[in-house]
């Protein structure tokens, strides 16, 4: 039984490699052409969120759902910058999901 599980998390650990590549060639490319990108998500996350990070705000949320978080951090407060400035990284909110058949990069 133990083999099965083994097995398991291979087969998912290597998934999450390639879905990470790839998704991450969607970033790249938008990143070069300017374009920003709002979130970039290593799994799907339905319903819940198991970690978000916000660069920009230096804010970090852990189990995060509709209704809130279980841990969040207070982050920093940072000038309104006009919609003219080019997207930098920072602006990207990145973070995990909790279901592992995929991932996404929502470019705006």
């Amino acid at each position: 039984m133990s083999t099965f599980w083994l097995k398991a998390f291979e087969l998912i650990l290597s998934l999450s490699l390639l879905v990470f590549i790839h998704e991450f060639g969607h970033y790249m490319w938008a990143r070069i052409f300017g374009v920003k990108v709002e979130k970039f998500y290593l799994f799907f996350n339905p319903w819940v969120t198991l970690m978000a990070w916000l660069p920009k705000t230096k804010k970090v949320s852990v189990l995060r759902t509709s209704k809130g978080a279980v841990y969040e951090s207070e982050g920093v407060e940072t000038e309104k910058e006009s919609s003219s400035k080019k997207a930098t990284w920072r602006d990207t909110e990145y973070g995990l999901g909790w279901l592992p058949l995929g991932g996404y990069c929502a470019i705006a």
